[in-house]
């Protein structure tokens, strides 16, 4: 299969944007007002500031907002294996896979801004049949199905925004997550077409992401066509081909290993190398990773002391990967126009904020850029990564603003 580059494109956390700086000149008598920009103070060299500076921008502002209407915001589809070895604890006399998965995921999900659309798609969450054209030795699948012969369709959750702590769809989510039925085989490419197929249905501004966390290897085939059993898996690269044709589309696809995720039950055999093949072509594979492991191209948990913890890092880890590097400018206050030409966004982490230098290539490392139509910002590659390297870290823009009044009008 064909190696891809890497491409870090993102989701979100939090953005705060503000206009700032405006003037009038009110003793012109005809024509139009003279546009006028703020002060050269306001246009400031790249570099750390202080809170002080930040607030000093702030208070030059004419206009002060702040909300997260302006991200770029993305769309994660969550797809959860629940075949019937979720129901095994990771480690002797603990929690089953899907107790400790569960916990994780509604931590993670907490802590999901509001903006964030996302969808659970839960595999397959009933019994499955086996589906092979003799039903004694080894399986020769049969005809396909329909996709509620192998996944409980009506426990889906279809993204939606995730609105505020305690909103309808985040208790949807969490009633989802609480219903949940470990049993049967593992129709893994029949969910990945599902989520896909739920993704396109949205039409978001920000990154579509698919997160697939699974502790084995696929024993259906799509169409439900298969035994189910471990002990027949299928063949994983019709999955891998369609992780591929979605990144090809636009969607980025995480994968997770889970401990059992390590062997293929039949052969005794390394098992990994798929879902680090799946991560290369879904676009996020680790950098300088290996499909022969020991850095595997996925997160390989299958060897974890610590599941729940470790499980948890990882979604925090995604989380801050898809946050958003775009972000769209607002519309101008009445009256007026957004000054292109004098505008400073900063990055505000937990150790302190800077001011990013401004770039007119969309190839740039550092800093920031104006998109084409000069609609959006979009933060450079490495500034992009310092900011999903940091699940808390903040965007604030600063606008300047011109004012469009005819001479003798208010």
């Amino acid at each position: 299969m064909k190696a891809r580059l890497v491409r870090n494109t993102p989701l979100v956390v939090g953005l705060a944007v503000m206009i700032a700086g405006c003037a009038r000149d009110s003793d012109t008598d005809d024509s139009e007002i003279v546009v006028r920009s703020p002060n050269a103070a306001f246009v400031r060299n790249a570099g750390v500031i202080s809170d002080n500076g930040v607030h000093q921008m702030r208070e030059e502002s004419c206009v002060h907002e702040r909300t997260q209407r302006f991200l770029a915001a993305p769309v994660l589809s969550l797809v959860v294996d629940v075949s019937g070895s979720m129901s095994l604890a990771p480690q002797s006399g603990g929690e089953s896979k899907w107790e400790v998965t569960r916990s994780a995921l509604n931590s993670a999900i907490a802590r999901l801004p509001e903006g964030v659309s996302l969808g659970v798609v839960f595999f397959p969450n009933q019994a499955t049949t086996r589906n092979c054209v003799d039903q004694e030795g080894p399986c020769v699948v049969g005809e396909s199905l329909d996709l509620s012969a192998c996944i409980n369709l009506e426990a889906m959750v279809p993204p939606a925004p995730l609105g505020p702590s305690g909103s309808m769809h985040r208790k949807n989510i969490e009633l989802a997550l609480e219903q949940v039925n470990p049993a049967g085989g593992t129709p893994t490419h029949d969910a990945i077409d599902l989520a896909i197929s739920r993704l396109d249905d949205v039409e978001p501004e920000g990154e579509r992401s698919l997160l697939l966390i699974t502790d084995g290897q696929p024993t259906f085939l799509s169409g439900c066509r298969g035994s189910g059993k471990a002990e027949e898996p299928v063949d994983e690269d019709p999955v891998v081909r369609a992780i591929g044709a979605a990144f090809d589309q636009g969607i980025r696809s995480y994968l997770v290993g889970s401990p059992g995720s390590e062997e293929n039950v039949s052969t005794g055999e390394d098992a990994r190398e798929w879902l680090s093949e799946a991560a290369i072509e879904g676009g996020s594979a680790a950098s300088q990773c290996s499909n022969e492991g020991k850095d595997y191209c996925h997160y390989d948990l299958s060897e974890s002391r610590q599941y729940e913890q470790d499980l948890f890092d990882v979604l925090e880890d995604i989380l801050g990967r898809v946050k958003s590097c775009s972000f769209s400018l607002p519309e101008a206050p009445p009256d007026m126009n957004l000054d292109l030409e004098a505008m400073n966004v900063a990055l505000l982490q937990s150790n302190g904020a800077e001011v990013l230098v401004r770039s007119n290539d969309s190839g740039c490392s550092d800093g920031w850029y104006l998109d084409a139509d000069q609609a959006r910002i979009q933060l450079c590659s490495e500034t992009c990564e310092r900011r999903q390297g940091n699940l808390h870290s903040e965007v604030e823009i600063f606008l300047a603003c011109n004012s469009t009044v005819q001479a003798g009008t208010k």
